[in-house]
């Protein structure tokens, strides 16, 4: 199980928040003239008066703890609790004004009329806990076992994750030389996907050059795979900046989880990835004309998800189902080579694609 090492931290957080102005110690010791817990509130009171309003911004990342530079952003978690609990407390504070403020004022004060709250439970339990996930820890069996879904199966793969995870943090010392590595090899570089390698694949993942052996992960909003261009830069000062895209950006402000995006899994890691890959290929095309569209643009969060789900739906069904049908394509196509006969299957038995509109990614034949 993880370190509660944020909920450590919960003093710092208070001291330097504006509930310390309410204590009766700061104003005793600001009458003797000690100013240093009054100080102390003035400051968080200042951090978290900035982290709301930047929250509340229009060009604010959709994920509560990034924070924007330039054209990327950078992930605050590893410098909790300087900045990260005030984005977390102020995406709060917006949360509620989003919940109530219309009830009680008529119309919201910090946000925009029509706004849905953006944080969800497992937000909540990456603050409190200072995750980013909880694949690989003991919570990952509770979450398995509360959850009921999966049956057996998914409660193997969990207590293989954890295994596999444990075994790997043996090698987390390799890490700092697989950084350096991959600074010569842009190969290294890339996020490795261990999913249908629960066990071995937290372990080879650690690994200098040997990680390579494990697929790619890829992108689920973008064409393209998961990759850390600065890896030395984060393993010395802890910035994770992250290239992000501005279908990504909505889809996060919009509360559309990443379980609401990708394609529903089959069972086979191989043919996931491949959906995964259609996704990402396909998503923007289909997204894009919408968002810069009059429509939606007029439309509220509420409207606009609506408007979202309803073109993703189709295009999940679509990569899944594509996905499948070039797995069969591949295994008859070794079937056949196995018996020594070829057979050519004409690209016409390809499921379409879901929209007119968009340009097929492997030319399948035109739709009716």
């Amino acid at each position: 199980f993880p370190r509660f090492y944020f909920a450590n931290a919960l003093r710092h957080v208070y001291e330097f928040s504006p509930m310390s102005l309410f204590s009766r110690k700061t104003w005793r010791d600001l009458r003797a003239g000690d100013t240093r817990r009054a100080t102390r509130a003035v400051l968080g009171t200042a951090m978290l008066t900035w982290a709301t309003m930047y929250r509340a911004r229009d060009d604010s990342p959709g994920r509560w703890y990034m924070v924007k530079v330039g054209d990327r952003e950078i992930d605050t978690r590893p410098f909790a609790p300087l900045l990260s609990p005030y984005l977390f407390l102020g995406e709060a504070i917006l949360d509620a004004d989003r919940l109530y403020s219309k009830e009680l004022f008529g119309r919201n004060i910090l946000t925009r009329d029509g706004e849905q709250p953006r944080l969800q439970s497992h937000d909540l339990l990456g603050a409190v806990l200072g995750m980013n996930r909880i694949a690989g820890t003991g919570l990952a069996i509770v979450e398995r076992i509360l959850s009921g879904h999966g049956g057996m199966d998914s409660f193997t793969k969990a207590l293989r994750e954890v295994a596999g995870s444990y075994v790997g943090s043996f090698l987390v010392p390799l890490l700092q030389a697989r950084d350096v590595y991959a600074e010569f090899d842009p190969e290294e570089q890339f996020a490795r996907d261990t999913r249908g390698n629960e066990f071995t694949g937290p372990i080879l993942r650690n690994i200098p050059e040997v990680s390579q052996t494990l697929p790619k992960m890829p992108k689920v909003t973008e064409e393209g795979y998961v990759r850390n261009e600065t890896p030395l830069l984060s393993q010395l000062t802890g910035f994770l900046p992250r290239e992000t895209t501005w279908i990504s950006d909505e889809l996060s402000k919009l509360g559309v989880g990443w379980r609401g995006i990708i394609p529903q899994p089959t069972g086979d890691s191989d043919i996931d990835r491949a959906a995964k890959e259609f996704m990402g290929e396909r998503i923007e095309r289909v997204l894009g004309p919408m968002f810069r569209g009059s429509v939606y643009q007029g439309a509220d969060d509420a409207q606009r998800k609506e408007m979202v789900t309803s073109k993703i739906g189709p295009l999940r069904s679509w990569a899944r189902r594509r996905a499948l049908q070039e797995a069969r394509m591949r295994t008859t196509e070794t079937t056949e080579r196995r018996r020594g006969a070829e057979r050519v299957v004409p690209v016409g038995t390809l499921p379409p694609a879901p929209f007119r509109d968009v340009r097929p990614v492997m030319a399948p034949p035109p739709i009716p």
